[in-house]
């Protein structure tokens, strides 16, 4: 694919993902400006603990298959069968404890309905990784952008529609049964891309004819089990360390105290939409090849993007601290005032988070995998024990403290891998 070619998938990713980001910040805002922070606390909670738990509904199928047809080209369709299947588990298995967790950890009624109905919001999750991954693979970068705003534009569109067409209060109920309706409404289109590739209709890009040859060996779902493990695993304690804090927050200090602290995590969580483009959206497929045909280029990328990752990151946290003062009080309202503070703890982490992001994208190809795992779980760990320990002195920033240490921890930790395991022999 030519540079020209590159700068324009490029452009439309990134403008695709900064909509997306933009529709994720005013459905937050929207719902701010229409409940109280203890209610935004309620619903923050419930939410933030749903999606931590969804990488284990799919397993990292997304990446999973990325990498499949990134080392075995066409014989890859060989996989389908068996991976839809352990999807299909998995699922299942990830539904029925979000429901025990639903009716063990929230204390009331209306939660424990609420975190139910919540906990469907998987299968949506699903849908959206499973065809923005056929897409990816196709090198259908519009096709991608426009899949990966379906779901953002239609929570948005059925809030406004319930808040401002039908004038109905928002609680966590409402909230979480819209939430969960994206599934219903994406389940058409997402269900004919899934049986289009089970069928081994894709345009697969990057390999040539030859590779057509299917493959001998029969794929069984234990067989996606161990080799898919790491993927589902690692989006798991990616987000234990980096959300999971909210509902901690929650659990010791009250939803007050969450709610204000999800209003300054929304600006951080915006901020970290551009890594996300670059390395999980665009450069991933192409990583997964280079890793196996063309090493000084992948040592090329990974060597330019952190110098341009950390500078990218400070220049994002200088605006944020400019411009944060009048988003919270101006555009989420006065009774979020405290959130102010948290922001400045957090606005700390971003360039770290972005450094991470380059460090650590080298360390899902190969065989380094494992490697990578061991440090987000270790990373994990400390994450939950830096917030609880943290409380009792910091309060709420806490959470804020807790996440600058993790990704102190995990860049360092990346950073060695790369040196002395990615990159052994290529420099």
């Amino acid at each position: 694919m030519s540079y020209k070619k590159n700068s324009i998938y490029l452009l439309i990713l990134s403008l695709g993902s900064l909509l997306g980001s933009g529709l994720g910040f005013l459905t937050h805002i929207l719902i701010a400006r229409n409940v109280s922070p203890e209610t935004l606390g309620h619903y923050s909670s419930i939410f933030f603990l749903t999606s931590t738990l969804a990488p284990l509904s799919g397993f990292g199928i997304s990446q999973y298959l990325l990498k499949i047809f990134g080392e075995h080209g066409w014989r890859g369709k060989a996989w389908i069968p068996a991976t839809l299947k352990f999807v299909k588990i998995s699922t299942l298995v990830t539904w029925l404890i979000l429901l025990i967790l639903a009716f063990t950890l929230q204390k009331t009624e209306k939660l424990q309905i609420a975190a139910a109905i919540m906990s469907i919001i998987i299968i949506s999750n699903l849908f959206t990784e499973i065809v923005g991954s056929i897409f990816q693979l196709e090198e259908k970068y519009t096709h991608l952008t426009v899949w990966q705003l379906t779901q953002s534009i239609f929570k948005f569109a059925l809030l406004a529609l319930i808040v401002y067409g039908l004038k109905v209060e928002l609680n966590e109920i409402i909230i979480a049964t819209i939430f969960a309706f994206t599934a219903v409404l994406m389940a058409p289109f997402a269900l004919y891309k899934i049986a289009q590739l089970k069928n081994g209709k894709i345009s697969l890009k990057g390999h040539t004819a030859v590779d057509q040859e299917p493959y001998s060996k029969e794929i069984k779902v234990t067989t996606i089990l161990k080799e898919s493990w790491p993927f589902g695993v690692s989006g798991f304690f990616y987000l234990v360390y980096f959300q999971l804090s909210i509902v901690i927050i929650n659990m010791y200090m009250g939803a007050e105290a969450a709610g204000n602290y999800s209003v300054a995590f929304t600006l951080i969580t915006a901020a970290a939409i551009l890594p996300g483009i670059i390395y999980q959206k665009f450069l991933l497929p192409k990583m997964h090849r280079w890793a196996h045909q063309d090493r000084a280029l992948l040592y090329k990328t990974y060597k330019l993007g952190n110098f341009i990752m950390g500078a990218i990151g400070l220049a994002v946290s200088a605006v944020l601290y400019l411009i944060a003062p009048l988003l919270i009080v101006h555009v989420f309202g006065e009774k979020y005032t405290k959130a102010l503070e948290i922001t400045n703890y957090l606005l700390l982490v971003i360039p770290v988070y972005y450094v991470a992001s380059s460090t650590g994208a080298t360390l899902i190809t190969g065989a380094h995998m494992i490697q990578k795992i061991k440090y987000m779980g270790f990373t994990a760990v400390i994450s939950i024990i830096s917030t609880i320990v943290l409380i009792p002195i910091l309060g709420v920033n806490a959470a804020a403290a807790s996440l600058f240490i993790s990704y102190t921890i995990i860049s360092a930790l990346y950073i060695y891998a790369n040196k002395h395991y990615v990159f052994k022999e290529d420099h």
